[in-house]
């Protein structure tokens, strides 16, 4: 299903990164990384992914800023985002969901369900 598939990372914990991108690329996922803000501003602009996975705590500029930035973007404004964070979504989820995000994932990431999401993206393409 995940064939012809890009999804963006922007994560800057190497660890955390590398075990997503390896995740993805086993799906079948072709994956592109960004490690702050603008990066995944440049690489959303740049690669046109169909799914992006922002950490909100970014150096450089927030994932809820490099969000809002790429939502700005008419080219952009449909990808669906996942905010993964480890910030409690009790407080964030407002900021996170009018920042354009499309849902919400709490760190420690449970890799079924976020698999689970993203593939529940791309559905309907079938």
């Amino acid at each position: 299903m995940a064939f012809g598939k890009k999804v963006l990372i922007v994560e800057d914990y190497e660890d955390i990164r590398l075990s997503l991108c390896k995740l993805f690329e086993l799906e079948g996922f072709d994956v592109v990384q960004a490690v702050d803000g603008r990066q995944a501003i440049e690489a959303a602009e740049r690669e046109r992914p169909d799914c992006i996975l922002m950490d909100l705590s970014l150096p450089v500029m927030s994932g809820v800023e490099a969000v809002r930035k790429i939502r700005a973007n008419a080219k952009l404004k449909s990808v669906p985002i996942v905010a993964v964070s480890a910030h409690d979504a009790q407080y964030y989820f407002r900021d996170v969901i009018e920042s354009g995000c499309t849902s919400y994932l709490l760190k420690p990431i449970d890799y079924d369900a976020l698999l689970a999401m993203v593939r529940e993206f791309f559905s309907n393409d079938r």
